[in-house]
């Protein structure tokens, strides 16, 4: 379960293997800690979510977020009513289909993580359309047989973003390293180790088959993130 805030409002997210008549999301109210109100039909139906995510603060001071990966679309849910629907949604294009996870920036474009490209981060307008790209995934020396989804496998990671949405974080989950990306400079700092070793893993399968699989004695990375 993830806990997030926004207004008087703590916002607890549940993962998806809940039962599916159980709520996704929860509102328990910061000052008492009362329950206000369940959120979140779990379906693909319109205005269901399939799973929380991500939470996101959005742009209105009555409403928040939620992105739920497996059905590909943000749904926003009122603050102020019980009812467990959205009430409004944004599904997301086939031209967005390879996005997993994703941001509001503060100019309203989404920034989001491809499953398979060069580049770090991806920028899309309002519409789907991709506008830019920021961050190419660096080459591992002797190993030419990483593609950019397994490079982005490599990488994966916790994504979040700050209330201004300007200061967008991945932390890795294989190996020790943090990505902060400035949304106003638009630039990178990278920050690895203290482990700076690469996890030891496998590839199965081959060309649009082809997986990582990761030693299971590894340790995972102890990063792990909220807010920045």
């Amino acid at each position: 379960m993830h806990v997030k805030q926004k207004g008087d409002y703590l916002i607890l997210l549940e993962i998806y293997r809940i039962p599916p008549e159980k709520p996704l999301v929860h509102l328990i109210n910061k000052n008492d800690l009362s329950y206000f109100s369940s959120k979140g039909v779990t379906g693909f139906g319109p205005n269901e979510i399939s799973n929380a995510e991500l939470f996101e603060t959005g742009f209105d001071d009555n409403t928040f977020w939620i992105y739920s990966s497996r059905s590909k679309r943000m749904s926003e849910f009122s603050l102020r009513d019980i009812n467990r629907l959205s009430i409004s949604e944004f599904r997301q294009p086939e031209d967005m289909f390879m996005i997993y996870n994703m941001y509001y920036t503060k100019d309203t474009t989404f920034l989001g993580i491809s499953a398979s490209d060069p580049h770090r981060l991806i920028e899309l307008n309002q519409e789907g359309k991709r506008i830019n790209a920021y961050g190419t995934w660096e080459k591992i020396p002797g190993r030419s047989d990483l593609d950019d989804y397994l490079l982005g496998e490599l990488n994966k990671g916790w994504f979040r973003v700050n209330p201004d949405k300007t200061i967008f974080v991945k932390a890795s989950i294989f190996r020790d390293r943090l990505e902060i990306f400035d949304y106003s400079t638009k630039e990178f700092v990278v920050v690895d180790g203290p482990r700076l070793e690469l996890p030891k893993f496998e590839i199965s399968g081959s060309g649009a088959n082809s997986a990582l699989i990761f030693n299971p004695e590894e340790a995972l990375s102890l990063i792990h993130i909220s807010e920045p």
